[in-house]
């Protein structure tokens, strides 16, 4: 009913005339709540509900402003030694190994997962997986972006380098300063992570560059990117 009235006759006019469009934005308070534009009843109902929500934000941003310097100064005492920033546009690069680790007795995560692991895990959602990804898997293991240790093409690889949200798609360079991945999650284990650091849980998860590279090069739409990039050096 009323969703369908935004893209019905009632309102292809707001949608498909730029002119009128642009006087709506010379038109005084009073004449967009008489109009009966569904879009402009649908942005005033919306700002009913957003405005309040809005202004509790702000109010929220300005408290958390005020009290950020305090916050910082009991973190630094705690700790007591040198603290970086968080994710806040400054540039920021951490360092570790690729290591996998036992949050328990008798559970070991190796630090790779392959594409047998997509293969074994492929079922309904969230686990449902592109068909034609699936009927490549078979060849990974004599794929040249195939790692000889594993047998097969890793897709994402465990380290204990120190990140937090907001580093998602940050570059995973190695000790030459080659691309090997993108970091993209961390396990359940580094949630506390921002206040407590645990060496022998806390984990990041980035997805392999091989893995990229061997999906780009299975779909005849993203080789060009392939091309673009100019891939130098071995795998």
């Amino acid at each position: 009913g009323a969703v369908a009235k935004l893209f019905d006759g009632e309102g292809q006019r707001f949608t498909a005339d730029a002119a009128y469009r642009r006087s709506l934005f010379a038109a005084d308070r009073a004449t967009l709540a008489a109009s009966n534009d569904p879009w402009l009843a649908f942005a005033a109902a919306w700002e009913a509900t957003a405005g309040p929500r809005r202004l509790r934000d702000r109010a929220w941003s300005g408290a958390r402003s005020r009290l950020l310097p305090a916050w910082v100064a009991a973190r630094t005492a705690f700790v007591d030694r040198a603290t970086y920033p968080d994710a806040n546009s400054t540039l920021r690069l951490t360092f570790g190994h690729v290591m996998g680790y036992r949050p328990r007795d008798g559970v070991w995560y190796p630090p790779f997962t392959t594409l047998r692991g997509i293969q074994e895990k492929a079922g309904p959602p969230p686990f449902d997986i592109d068909p034609a990804i699936l009927a490549r898997i078979p060849e990974g293991p004599g794929s040249k972006y195939a790692d000889a240790k594993l047998g097969d093409v890793p897709v994402c690889f465990l380290s204990d380098v120190d990140t937090t949200g907001g580093n998602s798609g940050s570059p995973t360079l190695d000790a030459h300063g080659n691309l090997i991945g993108l970091l993209f999650d961390g396990n359940y284990e580094s949630v506390s992570s921002d206040w407590l650091f645990t060496p022998d849980l806390t984990r990041s998860i980035h997805v392999d560059i091989r893995y990229l590279l061997w999906l780009l090069e299975g779909k005849k739409e993203s080789t060009w990117i392939l091309d673009e990039m100019q891939i130098v050096g071995t795998p």
